[in-house]
C-alpha cells in the first residue's frame, strides 16, 4: 500500500470513530442547536457584533475589583476550568464580567470542546485565556455577552488564536484552531475569526446571537471555507474570500455527507452538526488518533 493510500485509509478510520461518537452523543442526550431568539436583542451583522474591535485587546483589562454593573456576574472558571488574562507581563487568573444569560452558552462551549478533544492526546483542559468580555462600547462586549478566546491551554498541547494558528505553517495546529472556531460556530452566529479580518488575527470574537443557521455572511463562509480545506482536505483548496460560489457550495454538501449529514446546509440542525462533527474530526486529525 502507497503512503497516499495508507493516509487515506486513516482518515477513514478517524471518520468512522467520529461519526460512532458523534450518533452515541446526539442519541444520549440531544444538544439544543441554540437558545431561543430574544426579539429585539439581537445585533443585525458582524460589524453590528463587534464594532472597533482592537478598543479592547489593545488596551490594559479592567480593575480587578470593580465591583459588576447590574445584570453582570463575575466568572472565574468555566465547567471547572480557569480563565485566565495574558495581554500583559503578567498573566494571571482574571474574573471576567459577562451577562448572566450568557454563562450557558459559554458553558457549552466549552463542554462540546472537552466532549471532543481526544483526551490521551491532548490532556485535560488547564485553563483558557481571554483578551476580554464586557467593554463599555457598542455591540455585544456592551452587553457583556462576548468572549474573545485568545488560547485554551491543555496538558500537552494548546489551541492559541492569541499565537494566529488559523495561519500556523503546521497543518494539526490551523486544524484544531478550526475545530474549535467549527464548535464555537455552532452555538453562535457571529464567530469573527482570523481569516474574518485582520483586527481578529490574534483572537476569536464568540457572542450569543443565536442565529446558528448558515448564513452568507463573510464570517460563516470564510469559517466554512477553512474547514473545507484543513478538516476535509477539500480539492482542489478553496480561496478563503467569504464568497460562497460554487465551488464552495459543492465542497460543503459534499463534506456533509461525508459525515453522515444530509447535504441541506440550509437547515440549521444539519448545519449545527456538520460543524460539531467537523470540530471533533478536526481534533482527531491533528493528532492521528484512529
Amino acid at each position: 500500500m502507497s503512503e497516499k493510500q495508507s493516509e487515506l485509509a486513516l482518515d477513514e478510520s478517524v471518520l468512522e470513530e467520529v461519526l460512532r461518537e458523534e450518533d452515541r452523543d446526539e442519541a444520549g442526550a440531544p444538544e439544543p442547536a441554540a437558545p431561543a431568539t430574544r426579539e429585539g436583542d439581537e445585533v443585525e451583522n458582524e460589524d453590528a457584533a463587534d464594532p472597533d474591535p482592537r478598543g479592547h485587546v489593545d488596551q490594559p483589562p479592567p480593575d480587578e475589583d470593580e465591583p459588576a454593573p447590574r445584570g453582570l456576574v463575575k466568572i472565574k472558571e468555566l465547567q471547572g476550568v480557569p480563565l485566565f488574562y495574558e495581554r500583559d507581563a503578567n498573566p494571571r487568573p482574571f474574573p471576567f464580567l459577562v451577562a448572566d444569560s450568557f454563562l450557558p452558552n459559554l458553558r457549552r462551549t466549552v463542554q462540546q470542546v472537552v466532549e471532543r478533544v481526544p483526551e490521551q492526546a491532548f490532556g485535560r483542559l488547564q485553563r483558557i485565556s481571554s483578551a476580554g468580555t464586557f467593554v463599555n462600547k457598542p455591540g455585544m462586549h456592551g452587553k457583556g455577552r462576548a468572549m474573545d478566546w485568545d488560547r485554551w491551554a491543555f496538558e500537552k498541547l494548546a489551541i492559541a488564536p492569541i499565537q494566529r494558528h488559523h495561519e500556523a505553517a503546521s497543518k494539526p495546529q490551523r486544524q484544531r484552531y478550526w475545530a474549535l472556531a467549527a464548535i464555537c460556530r455552532a452555538n453562535s452566529a457571529f464567530i469573527l475569526h482570523g481569516r474574518y479580518d485582520a483586527a481578529h488575527a490574534d483572537h476569536i470574537h464568540h457572542d450569543d446571537s443565536s442565529r446558528v443557521g448558515f448564513a452568507q455572511t463573510r464570517s460563516t463562509v470564510a469559517l466554512v471555507q477553512a474547514v473545507l480545506n484543513d478538516i476535509f482536505d477539500a480539492t482542489p483548496q478553496l480561496e478563503i474570500d467569504g464568497g460562497f460560489g460554487g465551488k464552495t457550495k459543492g465542497a460543503l454538501e459534499r463534506a456533509m455527507r461525508k459525515v453522515g449529514l444530509s447535504s441541506n446546509f440550509t437547515d440549521a440542525d444539519q448545519f449545527v452538526r456538520f460543524l460539531r462533527r467537523s470540530g471533533r474530526l478536526g481534533f482527531r486529525r491533528s493528532v492521528g488518533v484512529p
